[in-house]
């Protein structure tokens, strides 16, 4: 068990690319759920509140493995911060899926890829005296420069919205402040070294219990539309359900690199994740362009090679980083 804990804490970077390749498949499958190119038109509101129900049957899973293990912490700050940031994360995607449903990904994601990284170095900046020396700072703003190129676009009719430019930039910045609290819940638990993946699993169980506590929110807040509304076709439960999946997975293994190695550069790799959504829709585009259209050719196409060249360059010098 040792020998496989310290090739993943050496290999965290592996651990942060595999999970964004899942969350981008899970975040392309959302766009199409909430547009009803593939089925009927859901809302944000209850898909943010199903987002939020389906961690409910994770966290008991890990709540009877925590206590039979009894790893599970109960003290006022494990419970307190893991909750918190449950809570923040998907009352967070509730903004970003708003401003999404509104609005062409690519105009959300400019500002969303670059806000979170942006934020969550601020955050930990100023309120966890977190500093980075010089080529790890470099790394991060290559990763983030180069997910931004990798989502912008040029429009005739100008940016967002003021209103859906704050939804975008609120979501980004609870996004960042869910993770950063992510990252304070599972070194609170008391378990470090060889030990931390206890703390981990601590952590997550009482991350998820935030999240059913957000969707009690939502539902209390928005309840007629929640029940009301006819989305459960077979086609969208088949792909709620294939997106939580894969968006679980991810976001679990992505929760596991900040446990290793914090918040601040997992973070970066939202880059990557477009990258991997650029990849996908581009193939959509190719082979079923009436469920997703990707625009890849002329000046578009060298600002995307700039951009993977940009985001492997912060890789690189994220590897080679003492």
């Amino acid at each position: 068990m040792n020998e496989f804990i310290n090739f993943l804490s050496k290999n965290w970077i592996l651990i942060v690319v595999l999970g964004n390749f899942m969350v981008a498949a899970s975040n392309m499958i959302s766009k199409v759920i909430i547009s009803g190119s593939i089925g009927k038109p859901i809302n944000p509101t209850p898909y943010t509140f199903w987002s939020g129900f389906s961690g409910l049957i994770t966290f008991f899973i890990l709540l009877i493995i925590n206590i039979w293990l009894g790893f599970l912490q109960f003290g006022l700050e494990a419970i307190g911060f893991g909750i918190f940031s449950g809570l923040t994360l998907i009352l967070s995607l509730w903004l970003f899926y708003t401003a999404l449903s509104r609005n062409e990904a690519s105009r959300v994601l400019t500002w969303y890829v670059g806000g979170v990284p942006f934020f969550t170095f601020l955050i930990k900046y100023f309120f966890l005296k977190e500093r980075l020396g010089g080529r790890p700072l470099l790394a991060l703003t290559f990763l983030i420069i180069g997910g931004v190129l990798v989502t912008l676009r040029q429009y005739e009719d100008g940016k967002l919205e003021w209103g859906d430019m704050v939804l975008t930039v609120g979501g980004a910045f609870g996004i960042a402040l869910g993770l950063v609290f992510a990252d304070v819940a599972f070194k609170v638990q008391g378990f470090a070294g060889e030990l931390a993946w206890k703390g981990f699993l601590s952590g997550f169980t009482w991350i998820l219990a935030g999240y059913f506590l957000a969707a009690l929110i939502v539902f209390l807040s928005a309840r007629k539309k929640i029940i009301t509304v006819d989305y459960a076709t077979k086609a969208n439960v088949f792909w709620f359900i294939t997106e939580k999946m894969m968006g679980s997975g991810g976001l679990t293994l992505i929760k596991y690199a900040i446990s290793l190695v914090g918040a601040t550069f997992v973070n970066a790799f939202e880059g990557v994740k477009q990258f991997f959504v650029l990849i996908i829709a581009a193939i959509l585009s190719r082979w079923h362009p009436e469920i997703l259209k990707e625009e890849l050719e002329g000046a578009i196409l060298w600002q995307k090679i700039l951009a993977v060249i940009m985001i492997f360059i912060g890789i690189f010098l994220l590897i080679h980083a003492k």
